[in-house]
């Protein structure tokens, strides 16, 4: 006699390409820091992962996954790097951070720009849903 009880379960066949999931989610205001009771999907959905990845460390923050979050902030912080080094690495960081993303199709047009302390990256990217363009600073 078992503990647990035996349960039959469907077993689900994702190798094809009917869609999974939605990606509706709660809108995160990123001027108050807090999430609102305002449900988006579809290319704002994306956009806003997008921009949480951009601005969550990866491998520090236990509640993430290893694959959740970006690199570039260690790159750019890094007194000994140089800038044609963070130039020619924060691209690939970024796409790294993002393509594993099944909404994400590509991740290409990086224009990096100094001014004073900050490294302004701007890209495009192509998803399911369309084409974002988007703006960060480091």
């Amino acid at each position: 006699m078992s503990i647990s009880p035996e349960v039959d379960v469907d077993v689900f066949n994702f190798d094809d390409d009917t869609p999974r999931e939605t990606s509706a989610t709660f809108r995160f205001d990123f001027e108050t820091n807090r999430i609102t009771n305002e449900i988006i999907d579809g290319l704002p959905a994306i956009e806003q992962f997008i921009y949480l990845t951009l601005r969550t460390r990866r491998f520090i923050h236990p509640i993430f996954p290893d694959d959740t979050g970006e690199e570039v902030h260690d790159c750019v912080e890094n007194p000994e790097n140089t800038l044609a080094y963070k130039k020619s690495e924060i691209p690939r960081l970024i796409e790294e951070a993002l393509i594993y993303d099944d909404r994400i199709e590509r991740v290409y047009g990086f224009v990096i720009t100094e001014v004073e302390d900050s490294l302004y990256v701007s890209f495009e990217v192509d998803t399911v849903e369309g084409y974002l363009s988007i703006q960060e600073v480091y």
